[in-house]
């Protein structure tokens, strides 16, 4: 069965994936929802490379690193459980396959589960640099800004290209070097007067179109914190309302082993938030009316009570 591309959503529940399942003639016996959380999934019978149930005849497996679970604190994305997952028991062609985001570690997790992939190294590599260390990487430089297009059949065609060593179609290519350009810009103007906004050891960077979080983690190695900050309607983003944020936050370098974002409450804060242990956005969620100053500051307040 194909790849199914559900709409953005912070995470699913099990009665989401029910009446999904149920919505087609051709019903499924296995449903795998692939770098998308399931609620309380964590609850679930653990196995190689996630979680599973049973309901209603159906089986439901979350292939996903976003839990609030230790074993998914640590540099680790869907794309490694998926390779966990096919080594234990094999691609899952007969299954259906959820996904509600075409970002690299989506589009990679869901074509090892159906086999249209392989494991190797370079793929495990592609979403931890997609994902967490922001490194220079050819398949996560060229995935990641497919993300915003949300076209499921050019990232999964893209994938495939890359793997067997062809040429990508112009757009696709266009867009990874800009994604090479921006990284490089980043690197020359993240220490210019005025470009980092710091509270304590929170910093803050404003733009007024998106900004690659994840390029920025070995930029500002002091930072506890790393927080962005863009209008919500501005070009590539899903529509939202007026006069609110999309705002992305990551852990940064300083704050290994003294505390995550979950510890931290951003939630509490913004209940638009949502991610893992070490990075997340409000973005699914529609955005924030607090403006990134103020953000910044009850940051750097729940750091200083935790």
């Amino acid at each position: 069965m194909p790849v199914t591309l559900l709409p953005l959503t912070q995470k699913l529940t099990i009665a989401d994936i029910v009446a999904h399942a149920r919505s087609g003639s051709d019903c499924p016996e296995k449903i795998l929802v692939a770098d998308t959380y399931v609620e309380n999934s964590e609850q679930w019978t653990a196995l190689p490379g996630g979680w599973q149930t049973e309901v209603d005849g159906l089986t439901i497996i979350n292939v996903d690193h976003h839990a609030p679970v230790p074993r998914m604190q640590r540099p680790i994305s869907s794309g490694n459980l998926a390779m966990d997952y096919v080594r234990a028991h094999g691609v899952a062609s007969d299954a259906l396959v959820l996904i509600n985001h075409c970002d690299c570690d989506s589009i990679v997790s869901s074509s090892i589960l159906l086999g249209e992939v392989q494991p190797d190294d370079d793929l495990s590599q592609a979403v931890i640099a997609a994902d967490h260390s922001g490194a220079e990487n050819h398949i996560a430089d060229h995935l990641q800004p497919l993300e915003a297009l949300r076209d499921l059949v050019l990232s999964q065609q893209t994938l495939r290209q890359l793997v067997a060593g062809e040429s990508v179609v112009d757009t696709v290519r266009e867009l990874w070097q800009q994604r090479v350009s921006e990284r490089h810009q980043w690197q020359a103007k993240i220490d210019q007067p005025g470009m980092v906004h710091w509270t304590n050891k929170v910093a803050l960077i404003e733009s007024a179109q998106r900004i690659p979080a994840e390029l920025l983690t070995g930029l500002l190695p002091q930072a506890d914190l790393i927080l962005t900050a863009y209008p919500a309607n501005s070009p590539g983003q899903i529509p939202q309302s007026e006069n609110k944020w999309i705002m992305k936050v990551r852990l940064g370098q300083a704050a290994a082993g003294r505390f995550t974002l979950e510890s931290l409450a951003v939630r509490s804060l913004d209940p638009a938030f949502g991610g893992r242990w070490n990075a997340g956005s409000n973005n699914r969620g529609g955005g924030t009316t607090i403006p990134p100053k103020r953000y910044a500051s009850l940051l750097a307040q729940n750091i200083a009570a935790s």
